[in-house]
């Protein structure tokens, strides 16, 4: 079903006119409309679905039959994808373009209509090369080498065509370098135990010096972009943010030096300078760049939402609460969230806080539209993901139910949740990278015992303030998964609440 889903998804429902044309036999009662339609309209999510709203009957193996006819039938009309819409830049079409007709060449081979296939692979060769696809640039080069060098003699073409392979064979050698190395790299730093980064990290520096000296001849797309990327990584593991900018530039100098554009490469860089200046507190700059993403990204897919997190960073470093209010309801409209669990999870958590920012008085909610009262249970049950994870991550949600007893007063209940809090932090909050979540949430711990006085709380919780104080947040993707709003901001805004309890006393601090 996942395979299914995944097809169905990708091609619009403009394209039901191709499935029909490929499978003229069919009518639109059929099974295999139906099927297509169910998925298509969300009606059904599993194969137990399928098989009842198809068969009176439990019967796997007529289902079996039916989900492969329209796997194929899927597949065939992927070739029917119209990619002359804005959407798609020259390079993405180039590519759809490009693999079209290399397929065409190999059945047209296979057929024995030679001379028509050689010459669609001539032409095609010429795209390939202006579009720096290697890959199928050789493969090309490599039928018509063969056909001039003996099944139909042309010295010159021959040699001239020779030429372009054994070109094409070092550029390719040097992309599947890259490749290997990054994905080497990749599964070491994600899959490696802690003790051996160091280890990672020398062999990376490696890499990157060898690549570099590549890139000196080597200028095909993919090479660079690839290289650029490992490069950009090693100065970002070194928490070298001014040698990632300088990177990223010239990563998007590059892509501007070619004859072609590929806003997927814009993107990638532009998310490195949108964190390193986040990181190097240079808000201006990453507004700029996020700006610039945001303005490139047009459907709601992945980087729709990762621009939007990027977003919500932005504007809660720089106290821009109420930006946060329209930003969210943004997010949380889209249909699309949903195929982002992950996201779809970060984004309810968001609107907690958000939520918590509107009761004190950060954010004046919107007339028209407002976003769902707060509910503890509603908020559990939709947040599975985070809420299960050992790793640190479900820091936000235990926050978040704190926070909403503090406002409402419920100490029975603050109690019971600091008490799991505390075990929480034993087990999961040990490391330099929780230090500031774990400071936070001792100082939460010190409120019933200062019985909830304002002054008397600052006092108890001084050396946790200090602490979190004297050590500055990572502002990243990932730490924003737990530290929604900076903790000494979060503070201020507990302590107001405390202030407002007792009548509003001022604060010492």
């Amino acid at each position: 079903m996942k395979e299914l889903r995944a097809l169905v998804t990708l091609l619009s429902k403009q394209k039901t006119k191709n499935i029909e044309i490929i499978g003229q036999d069919e009518k639109p009662e059929s099974l295999i409309h139906r099927l297509y339609h169910s998925i298509s309209n969300n009606e059904i999510s599993t194969e137990e679905e399928a098989i009842a709203l198809l068969y009176q009957t439990n019967n796997k193996q007529a289902y079996n039959k039916l989900k492969n006819r329209l796997k194929q039938r899927l597949i065939n009309t992927l070739f029917f994808i119209d990619v002359n819409k804005p959407s798609f830049t020259d390079y993405r079409k180039a590519l759809h373009g490009v693999g079209k007709n290399w397929a065409a060449v190999i059945l047209l081979l296979d057929r024995s209509a030679r001379h028509t296939a050689i010459g669609i692979a001539e032409t095609t060769l010429k795209t390939a090369l202006k579009f720096d696809l290697t890959e199928f640039a050789l493969l090309l080069a490599r039928q018509i080498t063969k056909h001039y060098a003996y099944l139909h003699p042309n010295r010159k073409k021959y040699l001239y065509y020779k030429k372009h392979v054994e070109e094409l064979k070092k550029v390719f050698d040097a992309e599947m370098l890259v490749e290997d190395y990054y994905n080497i790299m990749s599964r070491e730093f994600n899959l490696s135990k802690s003790s051996k980064k160091k280890t990672h990290f020398e062999q990376l520096k490696l890499y990157c010096q060898e690549l570099k000296e590549l890139q000196k001849e080597i200028k095909s797309y993919r090479f660079n972009a690839d290289t650029f990327q490992l490069l950009t990584y090693e100065k970002l593991l070194e928490k070298d943010y001014r040698g990632v900018i300088e990177l990223s530039h010239q990563a998007k100098d590059f892509f501007e030096s070619k004859p072609f554009k590929d806003l997927l490469g814009q993107i990638l860089f532009n998310y490195d300078l949108i964190r390193s200046y986040l990181i190097l507190h240079e808000f201006t700059n990453a507004e700029k760049y996020l700006d610039e993403n945001i303005s490139l990204i047009k459907t709601f897919n992945f980087h729709w939402f990762r621009c939007r997190n990027f977003k919500f960073i932005l504007l809660t470093n720089t106290k821009r609460y109420q930006e946060l209010n329209s930003l969210m309801l943004d997010v949380l409209e889209s249909k699309a969230l949903t195929k982002f669990p992950a996201f779809h999870e970060s984004w309810l958590i968001k609107e907690a806080y958000i939520n918590f920012l509107i009761l004190v008085g950060r954010i004046n909610p919107s007339r028209n539209k407002k976003l769902r009262a707060f509910s503890v249970n509603r908020f559990l049950n939709e947040v599975p993901i985070f809420t299960k994870d050992k790793r640190g991550l479900n820091v936000s949600i235990l926050i978040a139910q704190l926070l909403f007893f503090i406002l409402n007063k419920k100490e029975n209940e603050i109690i019971d949740r600091l008490d799991s809090l505390n075990q929480y932090c034993h087990r999961y909050l040990k490391k330099d990278d929780t230090l500031r979540s774990n400071c936070f949430i001792k100082m939460l711990m010190k409120l019933p015992e200062a019985n909830y006085n304002p002054i008397r709380v600052q006092r108890y919780v001084d050396k946790y303030y200090k602490v979190l104080s004297s050590t500055p947040a990572e502002i990243s993707e990932q730490s924003s998964e737990v530290e929604i709003i900076p903790y000494e901001d979060l503070w201020e805004m507990v302590l107001g609440v405390l202030e407002k309890r007792r009548g509003g006393r001022k604060r010492i601090r």
